[in-house]
């Protein structure tokens, strides 16, 4: 059975903490709208993939976007865009450190910066995927480097170990370097991969602090 639209939405005020998942996650990933999913097929691997991810936070607007669930919600299925901004919302890290140019401008219905980290997903905050914005956090918002650079970290053993990895990482991209030397497309794989570097921090944070 499909889960009811939910009766309130979250303001972000001062001092604010994200809710905890709740019932704007349980609708949200459900897809009830006909941009987003067609006769039980999602129409895009982000959806797809978020759609069942974990969730780390309810729904929260910014003050300025206040408005109705049933109003918010259609706007939810006016594109594909912010049908993926809210499921990055909802599933992916928080970055509170070093927020995109665009939300750090207070752009964007969402109160946090916060980066989709799923697999098969572009490196890309929820409020910049909202507005078809170009995040800081990805060079394109289809960013095949930046993904496929994530894809091999993650799944590498030296995961589990990330903080020795990443750096190891870093020293290897500044001794790279971007200098005039270095082809257009060896810059954009290595500015992809220094992004990249750079959410998996704010990831392994966000996993220490879950486990406090």
């Amino acid at each position: 059975m499909p889960p009811a639209l939910p009766s309130n939405i979250h303001i972000a005020g001062d001092d604010f903490v994200a809710p905890r998942p709740g019932e704007w996650v349980r609708f949200c990933q459900w897809v009830p709208w006909a941009r987003g999913k067609t006769a039980g097929a999602y129409r895009s691997t982000t959806i797809s993939v978020l759609s069942t991810a974990i969730a780390h936070r309810d729904l929260s607007l910014r003050p300025l976007s206040v408005q109705t669930p049933s109003i918010f919600s259609k706007h939810i299925g006016e594109s594909l865009e912010h049908i993926e901004g809210v499921l990055i919302y909802l599933t992916g890290a928080e970055v509170d450190d070093a927020p995109c140019r665009f939300c750090l401008e207070g752009n964007g219905p969402f109160p946090l910066c916060v980066v989709s980290v799923a697999n098969g997903t572009p490196s890309i905050c929820a409020n910049c995927r909202w507005a078809s914005h170009q995040c800081t956090f990805c060079n394109n918002n289809r960013n095949d480097e930046g993904i496929m650079f994530r894809e091999r970290l993650f799944q590498s053993d030296e995961w589990f170990n990330l903080e020795a990895t990443l750096d190891a990482l870093d020293a290897a991209h500044v001794s790279q370097g971007t200098g005039p030397t270095q082809s257009p497309a060896a810059t954009r794989v290595h500015q992809a991969q220094l992004q990249v570097i750079q959410t998996a921090r704010a990831v392994r944070r966000y996993v220490n602090a879950r486990r406090l």
